[in-house]
């Protein structure tokens, strides 16, 4: 769908020039700003830990050597061999990471780009700073005339699996929220919502990143993705509030936190031996590597042997992401009895996630927000979280709650909820269209809670996820 684009700051017309900080900047001294802008969220690591830990510099460094190549002045002799060597290296960085970018996109310096599956298409244009979050797509689309790829100003946020596409520009501090469709221009410092997007509020990403080219060695950690006001809700997000009960039980180690798991997958598949259940289901190789990685982490060992091992399980949690395209941190704390998703989940730092939850394929857990209001999620027990939901920011999810596929999650949720939409808002139809009974199912219980994603051992149903 298009229609006629509205004025923005920065200028469709095919003929406009490049930006000038891609044309000054040579391939290093660009990736040198890309680091740079990494190191703003990893203060004090190595170069070494920075390339092994993050897939978006690995993605970025082929970008650059690719734009380099394609840009210069070489003899077709030259020029040739290396594209097609190049090739082969960005379908290889496709394969592991699910990242691709045209080296024919123009990106400007200090690009920061999520851990997995983005795709920028070739004739983009991105200007300086910009933050670009897991699954975006940013590609080719229209009819006729109106055929083209967008162009990005600079600082813009663009937010995990949002997708911009079209002959349209975005122009500078704009914010493009998670799950979005952007199809019309976006003017300067506008929030973007909604399938299609629409402005939401004029906050910008101002205060999101730093517009300086040089970024400091340490001091606050800055959102990548919106933020808004938080409406009231049941929950209180008081830090001094007590943490949901996964993160009372201290006393389970991670060896009884696994078994609880292992013993929600044998839930939905009655019989099967634990080496079939390990092999078959990828959110089982990805929970074993978090238990451990969050027992070392939390236990109180010689740094000696501490961080030896922590190195030696972030390899392993690499390997994970790269077969699994599931990232959960060492530092979240996720309650026993987790079902996860085959695929593509993601779980930042500081997440909680209470007891008997499921989340679902494509799903987003992250750190958001503004000053005071940065945070990360708190989750309840026994939430159901469907596929591509997407839940930012400092908020509270109430017990029995369900998001609803590709919903938006950015405020609090209360008990038993249904949320759907972008934002998401509580669903007032009936909740046998996201929840179904199931052998089993206990007594007294709210009709639809997601105590009905939790049948008893022998019935060998599937979960919605």
């Amino acid at each position: 769908m298009r229609r006629t684009m509205q004025a923005s700051g920065v200028s469709t017309d095919e003929t406009a020039p490049r930006p000038r900080a891609v044309r000054r900047m040579t391939w290093l001294q660009l990736y040198r700003s890309d680091v740079g802008r990494y190191r703003q969220y990893r203060p004090g690591a190595s170069l070494l830990n920075l390339l092994v830990a993050h897939q978006g510099l690995w993605a970025l460094l082929e970008h650059r050597i690719a734009s380099g190549v394609h840009n210069a002045a070489l003899p077709p002799v030259i020029k040739r061999p290396c594209l097609y060597a190049l090739e082969i290296w960005q379908k290889a960085v496709e394969i592991l990471t699910g990242i691709s970018i045209s080296r024919e996109a123009f990106i400007g310096p200090g690009c920061y780009m999520g851990p997995q599956h983005i795709f920028i298409g070739k004739d983009a244009i991105i200007g300086a700073h910009c933050t670009i979050l897991n699954g975006a797509t940013i590609a080719e689309s229209g009819r006729g005339t109106q055929r083209g790829t967008p162009r990005l100003g600079d600082r813009v946020v663009i937010g995990a699996k949002a997708v911009v596409i079209g002959k349209l520009s975005v122009a500078d501090d704009a914010v493009v929220g998670p799950n979005s469709l952007v199809i019309y221009d976006v003017s300067a410092s506008s929030v973007m919502m909604g399938v299609p997007a629409k402005c939401f509020s004029q906050a910008g990403s101002r205060d999101m990143i730093p517009p300086q080219t040089e970024y400091p060695s340490s001091g606050d950690r800055r959102t990548n993705v919106m933020r808004t006001p938080m409406q009231a809700s049941g929950g209180s997000i008081d830090e001094t509030a007590p943490r949901p009960r996964a993160d009372r039980r201290r006393d389970m180690t991670w060896m009884q936190r696994y078994r609880s798991d292992i013993g929600r997958y044998r839930q939905y598949r009655p019989g099967a031996s634990l080496l079939n259940l390990l092999f078959t289901n990828q959110g089982l190789w990805a929970l074993l590597e978090h238990r451990i990685a969050s027992g070392v982490y939390n236990a109180a060992l010689p740094p000696v042997i501490k961080r030896p091992c922590l190195y030696v399980l972030e390899i392993w949690q690499k390997a994970i992401e790269v077969l699994t395209g599931i990232s959960i941190s060492c530092e979240a704390c996720i309650g026993p009895g987790l079902y996860l998703g085959r695929r593509h989940i993601f779980i930042s730092k500081d997440a909680i996630v209470g007891t008997h939850c499921s989340i679902g394929h494509g799903v987003t857990i992250a750190e958001s927000g503004r000053g005071t209001q940065r945070g990360t999620p708190r989750i309840g027990d026994r939430v159901l979280i469907l596929a591509n939901a997407v839940l930012v920011g400092k908020l509270l999810v109430g017990d029995d709650a369900v998001i609803v596929p590709n919903s938006l999650v950015i405020y609090d949720v209360s008990e038993a909820s249904v949320m759907m939409g972008v934002p998401a808002k509580c669903f007032r139809g009936s909740r046998d269209m996201f929840v179904h009974r199931l052998p089993g199912y206990p007594e007294g219980r709210e009709p639809g809670a997601p105590d009905d994603m939790l049948p008893s051992p022998g019935t060998g149903a599937e979960p919605p996820v």
